[in-house]
């Protein structure tokens, strides 16, 4: 699937701004099907479905507004080298899928591949459909404004500043919006 490297840096960012916290949020496409953003939700497994709810909903009016598509979630687990699909996330999937209407993606993340230095891609891309995940197509890199093909090279080489930049730190997910509004917004 063709994602530009700012969807994937912000959801890394969340990812590495909490590594010791599940941590998860949506993935948005353009109408062609491009995943280009990325939308951090939390960094804490939030079992209360109407808080995840109100998240929900208000991530999808912000895509609506902007002509974009919720298209998938990302997710990581608390534990180190965890890639399971965890029964939060599942739901969270199956939430996400019945306001929708469609099939997802799932990036589920591996923190045991999170480092200040990153040399490969931190993800599993896979399918969910009607209940059931299955395998899915590597991400194919593509710049955010022509949408030319960007190297996995490049994309860690900009990953590796990142970090260096802590640019993470100025990352806001939706749980950062409810604890101080004056946060600012997510997304």
């Amino acid at each position: 699937m063709k994602t530009t490297i700012d969807a994937y840096r912000k959801a890394f960012q969340h990812v590495f701004k909490y590594p010791t916290d599940t941590t998860n949020g949506l993935i948005v496409a353009d109408k062609e099907g491009i995943v280009i953003d990325c939308f951090p939700m939390f960094h804490l497994q939030a079992t209360l479905m109407p808080l995840t709810q109100v998240a929900l909903r208000f991530a999808m009016a912000i895509c609506s507004e902007k002509g974009k598509n919720v298209v998938g979630v990302y997710c990581a687990n608390q534990r180190l080298e965890d890639t399971e699909v965890s029964p939060h996330t599942q739901r969270l999937l199956e939430l996400v899928s019945s306001l929708c209407g469609r099939n997802l993606l799932l990036w589920q993340f591996s923190n045991g591949s999170i480092t200040s230095k990153p040399t490969k891609v931190a993800v599993e891309c896979r399918a969910y459909c009607t209940g059931s995940l299955s395998e899915s197509s590597e991400l194919e890199f593509v710049d955010s404004k022509d949408f030319t093909p960007v190297s996995t090279q490049a994309l860690l080489a900009t990953l590796q500043e990142d970090v260096k930049k802590f640019s993470f730190k100025n990352l806001i997910d939706f749980q950062d919006h409810l604890e101080d509004p004056r946060s600012g917004i997510p997304g």
